[in-house]
């Protein structure tokens, strides 16, 4: 069943999962791998997590609170062909990670304010394992940005990757424009981001 937002909720979440509360009074991001948007932009129901879909969510929440359609894994291009030959980058669970403002391929974006961790898929199967190689303080330019727009969307979770991700945190199209709201509504110049699996959250089921 999904679950209703409240910015108690995110922040329990984060603090489940291992990591220190966000300071209040700003705007923070935070990851769920596993979940995507319910009914409503409030709204995150839990998703089987296939690789290659966009089947996760982004959230917006401390001086706001919306969820967003996204993928916070690499889409099957570049997991087939990686520019590293050590396997394509997935952003491990955890932060605060830190974005500003920036470009990504000629677009607005947040882009890497501080170095990532992440964990390479050595055997190109679209999943990020124990005993694969995880990196610390990257600067690769693991930024997030905006992906394909869908037709539907209900369809969320069945819709490709591809090439739009190669370990990015993507939102789909549809949705930037109104994610994006959200950052140029502050004067904030960096932005924590936090990324949890869905089973932080607690469902009730």
């Amino acid at each position: 069943m999904p679950i209703e937002l409240t910015n108690a909720k995110v922040r329990s979440a984060i603090v489940k999962a291992g990591i220190r509360e966000p300071s209040p009074g700003k705007l923070h991001l935070c990851g769920v791998r596993g979940a995507t948007v319910g009914d409503h932009n409030r709204q995150i129901a839990r998703t089987d997590n296939r690789p290659n879909r966009y089947n996760d969510a982004i959230i917006v929440f401390g001086e706001a609170l919306e969820a967003f359609c996204a993928t916070t894994d690499p889409g099957a291009t570049f997991t087939k062909r990686p520019a590293n030959p050590k396997g394509c980058a997935h952003l491990e669970p955890g932060g605060p990670y830190f974005y500003q403002r920036g470009i990504h391929r000629g677009k607005r974006a947040l882009v890497q304010a501080s170095g990532v961790e992440i964990r390479r898929d050595r055997d190109r199967d679209g999943v990020a394992e124990l005993g694969e190689p995880v990196y610390r303080n990257q600067r690769i330019g693991l930024n997030i940005h905006r992906g394909a727009m869908l037709r539907s969307m209900g369809k969320s979770g069945t819709i490709a990757v591809g090439s739009w991700s190669a370990g990015c945190q993507v939102i789909v199209a549809n949705w930037w424009p109104l994610f994006w709201q959200h950052i140029e509504d502050t004067d904030q110049v960096l932005f924590a981001y936090y990324l949890v699996q869905a089973s932080a959250f607690e469902w009730g089921d």
